[in-house]
């Protein structure tokens, strides 16, 4: 197993646009890595969310069908197909039911951003099927008249955490190659369930990251095209800029609304698929806020208490030129299958 020591800290100070946030790390539960391709080289890829219902179905199925193993579920997530209206999306090749994962981007890329544009491929006929494992070998296939694409354009979320090189681009809490499982580091948020008006701590990774310095100071991944997504194609999450008391955290404004299963090891994951909640979407935009009035010492635990405040002129946003985007799935949820 490799263990990595960066962000083994009680809090951490990130930069947002020369902008102080404070952030709480902790280890995520376990998540189950699995194998694709670029350029006929192994890589290694987490796959949170997908627009399409089916692929998230077929993706879910494929996981608990080959591990026996704590493992998350990918999130049937609609609000991901705007991607592909704000340039946003590389291309992934997924043939015979996610069997094969072609990527044409990794995270050396410069352009490379952990969203997808799902092309979802079948052989015309069985007697050509044959291995494929680049996006060359599966573009000349399809002008050859050999896979045919099927369904309508789709996106899927899944982050590469270790490239080509073999080394990981993302900072991990753990990497177990033999088992093939990895634990990210998350960050705590704030969460206001406007129906059951309950507040809750949630938890988010962001292993893709707009900004290139603050992706290096939280060791994610680069992804500068992420910041081409406009306001109303993101999620929106806010942060209070520093002084903040200790119990200050960023606050979301929505999560996953399915019901989540626990892992022998007490860890709750996603199992996705069946997601209701058509606004949730994990790309987030990041809002900064400054105290101007309001007392050091005060939290703010909701979108709406935080807009209230803004409103009385106690806080007030701060522009971020450019814009900070984070790939920020909900990832641990502290609830069970009962939603107690």
């Amino acid at each position: 197993m490799i263990m990595t020591t960066f962000l083994k800290a009680l809090w951490l100070v990130a930069l947002f646009n020369g902008h102080p946030v404070t952030l709480f790390p902790v280890e995520s539960g376990e998540f189950a890595m699995r194998q694709g391709w670029y350029e006929c080289q192994t890589v290694w890829y987490v796959p949170f969310a997908a627009s399409n219902q089916l692929v998230a179905r077929q993706f879910n199925d494929f996981t608990q069908q080959s591990a026996n193993r704590p493992a998350n579920g990918v999130e049937w997530t609609p609000a991901l197909d705007c991607a592909l209206e704000n340039d946003m999306v590389n291309n992934v090749y997924i043939i015979n039911c996610a069997q094969t994962v072609i990527f044409d981007k990794q995270p050396d890329d410069s352009d490379y951003t952990g969203l997808w544009q799902v092309h979802y491929l079948e052989w015309i006929d069985d007697a050509d099927a044959r291995p494929l494992c680049s996006a060359s070998e599966v573009l000349l296939a399809i002008a050859m008249g050999e896979l045919e694409e099927q369904g309508d354009p789709s996106v899927m979320d899944a982050t590469i955490i270790v490239p080509t090189s073999g080394i990981p681009s993302v900072e991990l809490a753990s990497l177990d190659y033999k088992r093939k499982l990895v634990r990210f580091y998350a960050f705590p948020v704030f969460y206001f369930n406007k129906v059951d008006k309950i507040k809750a701590i949630e938890f988010i990774i962001a292993p893709d990251i707009s900004d290139e310095d603050l992706a290096e100071r939280l060791g994610a991944n680069w992804a500068p095209r992420l910041a081409n997504g406009s306001p109303d194609c993101c999620g929106c999450i806010s942060a209070i800029e520093n002084p903040v008391p200790p119990g200050q955290l960023p606050i979301i404004c929505e999560i996953p609304e399915d019901i989540c299963l626990m892992s022998k090891n007490n860890n709750f994951f996603n199992f996705g698929g069946v997601n209701p909640n058509l606004d949730y979407n994990p790309v987030l935009c990041w809002n900064i806020y400054e105290r101007t009035g309001l007392a050091p010492y005060s939290v703010v635990n909701s979108d709406d208490m935080l807009q209230h405040l803004v409103g009385l002129g106690l806080l007030t946003n701060i522009p971020l030129d450019p814009p900070i985007v984070t790939n920020s799935p909900v990832i641990i949820r502290y609830r069970n299958a009962n939603g107690g």
